[in-house]
């Protein structure tokens, strides 16, 4: 056959210019960027979002794109431990955490378990229905990880807070607020609300991300040295008595053993000079 080979680019379907119209939407439907500047450095900050999805950025001046339109910032140290959640507000006397696409946090004062935006945030920025269940400070922070009594009925799932306690429920070591642990409450399996609070990690954009980033273990958040813990101590044992004299007690013992001696050759020596002598009177 001698017909013309048919070329590939003529099947395919022809392509359509993106058009700038086109892009601008693209662009705008995009989450607005989150900033914000942190009082302290060595922290990480995590966008999670209701759906589960997180992003996170290491700077102190940090920028973040969300990948859903409403989140939660959660902090974490330098060493990897969960350092409680950012409050953004106050409203009817229960802090709020709801954060929407391009707020601009301003300042933010970290403190003992929690952090909070030193300036009100404008409220157009601020979901206020993502509240805690009680207290203008969270009650669930960075130095309980969430383990406490609470009745809060909130979000299920990934990137919720079924106890409304103010730790969502990836870093909450106990998500329902009934004083079980979670991994406990599985092998249980006690309450239908249970099992459903229990929410997979979000997993952190960027390709296959170490699994301290990634697993967010609740027993990794109590921040517990396993392998430090469960050596052994060794106690250094008690130095055997040694029998055999040192150096020096040698030396003053060779010493005093001559002079022992020495004296007692002079002695015997005089005994006998004194035999001979009242031997010779007595043959007189």
């Amino acid at each position: 056959m001698s017909g013309h080979p048919v070329e590939s680019s003529s099947l395919r379907a022809p392509s359509r210019p993106r058009t700038r119209a086109a892009r601008a939407a693209a662009a705008s439907a995009r989450p607005a960027a989150i900033t914000g500047t942190l009082s302290k450095s060595g922290y990480t900050v995590i966008a999670l979002g209701y759906d589960g999805s997180a992003v996170s950025s290491h700077a102190r001046s940090f920028k973040l794109v969300p990948r859903s339109a409403r989140v939660t910032l959660q902090l974490r140290d330098a060493r990897g431990k969960y350092a409680g959640p950012v409050v953004v507000g106050v409203s009817r006397g229960k802090a709020v955490l709801g954060v929407k696409a391009g707020a601009k946090l301003g300042r933010i004062d970290v403190l003992a378990g929690f952090a909070k935006a030193r300036k009100p945030v404008a409220a157009k920025f601020v979901d206020a229905k993502r509240t805690t269940a009680r207290g203008a400070t969270p009650a669930g922070n960075g130095r309980n990880f969430g383990l406490l009594r609470s009745k809060g009925h909130g979000r299920a799932g990934r990137g919720g807070d079924t106890d409304r306690d103010g730790v969502p429920n990836p870093f909450d070591i106990d998500a329902d607020g009934d004083l079980i642990l979670n991994p406990l409450e599985r092998a249980a399996a006690k309450t239908p609300r249970a099992v459903a609070a229990q929410a997979q990690p979000p997993k952190l954009p960027g390709g296959p991300a170490q699994p301290q980033q990634q697993s967010f273990n609740n027993f990794s958040q109590l921040f517990l040295e396993i392998d430090r813990t469960s050596t052994p101590v060794r106690r250094r044992s008690p130095r055997p008595i040694s029998t055999r004299p040192s150096r020096s007690t040698s030396r003053w013992c060779s010493s005093r053993s001559r002079r022992t001696l020495s004296s007692t050759a002079a002695s015997s020596g005089c005994c006998r000079e004194l035999r001979r002598t009242r031997s010779a009177r007595a043959t007189r």
